[in-house]
C-alpha cells in the first residue's frame, strides 16, 4: 500500500441524492479524470465458461473468475465513455484445482506449461450509455456511482472500491415543498479520497459531509434552498439528454449555473490548498471545518491526527505558552473571548499571565488555546525568558529544497538560516543569543522575532532540566555519633523523616544507609554557615520535592505543583546535590 500523503486529499466532491425510487449524481467536481489503469468496475463471467456451482452444494475451490478492467479508446481525458468503448477482459487460464500459497492467497497448481505458451481468454462486453448525460468519474459509471453511494440511514457511509475509497454522511432532507413535484429525500456529499487513507480521515470528512448536508437541510426548511439548486442540475441533465447542449460534461454546465455546486467547488479547494474550510451554504449557514493533517503540512509542520493534537491538549498546563503560525484576523461574529485573547497573546506570557492580562479566567483561555491548535493556528511553546537554553533540532525533516532558506531571506535579510542555527550548537540560553546585538533594541527585537520564528518552524528545541533521585556511589568511613552530635535534634529528625520518604517513594530501598550518610554531610555542610531553622526548612523543601524527582517533572513543572520560585527550587537541589543527577532534554509536547 502507498504511503498516505495529506496534500493529496480529497481527490474529489460528489453530490448524490437517493429518492423512494431512484438515485443519482446530481454533481461531480472535479469531471475530468483520466481512469486509472487496473481499475476493477464490474465481474463478468465469460459465457463459454463452466457454470458456476450449485449455492446449496458442499463448498469447493473454483477458479477465480476473470477481472473486467475498463479501457477507453479516446484520447481526451474528459474520462467519458462513447458509445464504442468495449471492457476487456482478460486472464490467464490456470488450473481448475486452486490451493493458498504460504501467505494464504489463493493460486493455480504450478505445471508445466510455460507462462508464455499459456492460452489467453480474452471476452469483449459493449457498454452502452442509457443516457447521453451519463459519464465515467473516478473510473466508475456515474448510475453506477449513484447506487453505491446512496443511503437511505442518517449513519457515516464509507465505500471502497479498488483504490478509492468514498467517505460521506447521507442525510434526510426535511419539508419538501409539494410545489416542485416529487423530489429525492436524501441527499450526501461524498469525498473521494485515496484507499489508504486511515481511519480518522475517513472520519473527518465524513463529520465534513454530515456539516455540510445539515446546512443545506437547514436552507431547504428556511427557503427551499435544496429544491431549487437540484432543479437547476435536474435541468442541466435532461437537456443533455434531449441533446441540446453540445457538450460532453453536465458537472461542467452545473457548474456554471448552481450556486450550490459552486460552494463544493469552493470546499473542495480550500481543503487542496489549506486544508480548512470556511464557506457559506446559500450566503447564509456558514461551514467551518479544519483536517488538523492538511492544516499542519500548509503550515509547514509535520502533520498530526486529530487525536494526537487532543493527546498533547490534555499535557498543557497553565505555564505554557503559544505562538501563532499566521496572523490570525477573527471574522466579524467570532466569540468576543477570542478576540480579547489574541489582544494579549505574547510569546513572552504564559497562559496565566495572559488569563490576567485579559481578565478571562483560565479554563476560557484554555479552550480558546484548544481551539486555536485543532484549528492549525498556534503551536505550545515555554514563555520566552533569558534563562531558557535552546539547542537546534535534531529531528526535524527539512525540505528537500531551499523553500526555508528563502523564507528566512525574506524575513530576515541580514541573517543566513544557516549561520542563524550554528548559534545553537551547542546549545546556548536566549539572554546570550540576545545580547549578541551589543544593545541596540531594534536588533535584540529582530533577534526576539528570529527565536520565535525558530521555534514557529520547530528548527530550535527547549531544553528542560529533569532531576533524578540517584542513590551515592559510595559511602564514607565518618563517624557516624559525632555527626549526630553536631547536628540538632529537630534536624535529625526531619533526617529520618526525609530519608523515610526516600525509601518509600523509590527502588532504592537497599542503599538506605548511602542516603543516610549523605543526608547528615549535606546538613553538616548547611549547619556551618546557616541557622537550625534555616536547615530545618531546606529539609522539609526537599521532602516535598521527593516525589517529584523521578525524571518525569523538569523545573518549570516542579516549580507550577509546589507553587515555588525557580530560585528556591534552585538553591535545595544544589543544597542536596550528592542526592540526585540532573538531564536536560527538551519537553516532549513542546518537542513533538
Amino acid at each position: 500500500m502507498d504511503d498516505f500523503v495529506p496534500k493529496d486529499i480529497p481527490s474529489g466532491v460528489i453530490l448524490v441524492t437517493k429518492g423512494a425510487t431512484a438515485e443519482q449524481v446530481l454533481f461531480a467536481f472535479p469531471h475530468k479524470l483520466p481512469l486509472p489503469n487496473s481499475f476493477v468496475m464490474i465481474s463478468e463471467r465469460p459465457p463459454d465458461l463452466e457454470p458456476e456451482v450449485n449455492p446449496t452444494a458442499p463448498p469447493e475451490e473454483v477458479p477465480e473468475p476473470p477481472i473486467a478492467r475498463i479501457y477507453s479508446d479516446d484520447d481526451d481525458d474528459d474520462g467519458d465513455l462513447s458509445d464504442d468503448s468495449t471492457i476487456d477482459l482478460r486472464e490467464l487460464t490456470q488450473s481448475k484445482s486452486v490451493s493458498p500459497d504460504r501467505n494464504g492467497r489463493r493460486r493455480g497448481h504450478e505445471d508445466e506449461t510455460p507462462e508464455e505458451e499459456k492460452p489467453v481468454l480474452v471476452t469483449k462486453v459493449e457498454y452502452k450509455k442509457e443516457r447521453p448525460s451519463e459519464s465515467v468519474q473516478f473510473g466508475i459509471s456515474t448510475p453506477m456511482l449513484a447506487y453505491l453511494l446512496s443511503s437511505s440511514n442518517e449513519h457515516p457511509l464509507e465505500v471502497k472500491v479498488d483504490n478509492i475509497r468514498f467517505a460521506g454522511f447521507p442525510k434526510r432532507i426535511d419539508h419538501l415543498c409539494s410545489d416542485y413535484g416529487t423530489f429525492p429525500n436524501f441527499v450526501s456529499v461524498v469525498f473521494v479520497l485515496p484507499a489508504c487513507a486511515p481511519a480518522h480521515i475517513v472520519e473527518s470528512f465524513q463529520n465534513l459531509s454530515r456539516l455540510v448536508a445539515s446546512a443545506i437541510n437547514f436552507e431547504q426548511t428556511r427557503c427551499n434552498y435544496f429544491q431549487q439548486e437540484a432543479l437547476i442540475m435536474q435541468r442541466v441533465h435532461d437537456e443533455i439528454d434531449s441533446h441540446m447542449h453540445d457538450v460532453k460534461a453536465p458537472f461542467e454546465v452545473i457548474l456554471n449555473q448552481s450556486q450550490l455546486a459552486q460552494t463544493l467547488r469552493e470546499v473542495y479547494d480550500d481543503l487542496r490548498d489549506y486544508g480548512m474550510v470556511n464557506a457559506f451554504i446559500n450566503n447564509f449557514v456558514e461551514v467551518g471545518f479544519c483536517l488538523e493533517t492538511q492544516a499542519m503540512t500548509h503550515a509547514g509542520l509535520p502533520p498530526k491526527s486529530r487525536q494526537d493534537l487532543e493527546d498533547a491538549i490534555r499535557k498543557i498546563r497553565p505555564y505554557h505558552g503559544i505562538i501563532l503560525l499566521e496572523e490570525t484576523i477573527p471574522s466579524p461574529d467570532a466569540n468576543p473571548a477570542l478576540k480579547l485573547f489574541l489582544n494579549h497573546c505574547e510569546p513572552d506570557k504564559s497562559l496565566v499571565g495572559i488569563s490576567l492580562a485579559c481578565g478571562l479566567p483560565l479554563i476560557q483561555v484554555l479552550m480558546v488555546v484548544r481551539h486555536l491548535i485543532l484549528w492549525g493556528r498556534a503551536i505550545v511553546i515555554f514563555p520566552l525568558s533569558g534563562s531558557n537554553v535552546y539547542s537546534s533540532a535534531t529531528d526535524r525533516q527539512l525540505p528537500l529544497n531551499n523553500s526555508l532558506t528563502e523564507q528566512y531571506k525574506e524575513y530576515f535579510p541580514d541573517y543566513h538560516l544557516a549561520d542563524v542555527l550554528s548559534q545553537f550548537a551547542p546549545p546556548t540560553t536566549l539572554s546570550t543569543f540576545i545580547d549578541n546585538s551589543n544593545a541596540d533594541i531594534n536588533l535584540r527585537n529582530e533577534r526576539t522575532n528570529i527565536i520565535c520564528r525558530l521555534l514557529r518552524d520547530q528548527l530550535i528545541m527547549q531544553l528542560h532540566t529533569f532531576v533524578y533521585l540517584m542513590p551515592p556511589f559510595q559511602t564514607y568511613t565518618r563517624d557516624q555519633n559525632l555527626i549526630d552530635v553536631t547536628l540538632p535534634p529537630e534536624v535529625i529528625e526531619r533526617i529520618a523523616l526525609v530519608l523515610e520518604r526516600i525509601v518509600t517513594m523509590s527502588r532504592f530501598s537497599k542503599y538506605r544507609e548511602r542516603f543516610a550518610e549523605r543526608l547528615h554531610s549535606s546538613c553538616t555542610v548547611l549547619a556551618y554557615s546557616s541557622l537550625t531553622q534555616e536547615v530545618s526548612s531546606a529539609l522539609d523543601m526537599f521532602y516535598d520535592l521527593i516525589p517529584f524527582l523521578n525524571g518525569n517533572h523538569h523545573i518549570e513543572d516542579i516549580m507550577f505543583r509546589t507553587n515555588r520560585e525557580r530560585g528556591d527550587i534552585i538553591r535545595i537541589l544544589d543544597a542536596f546535590s550528592p542526592l540526585h543527577s540532573s538531564l536536560s532534554r527538551p519537553d516532549f509536547l513542546c518537542s513533538e
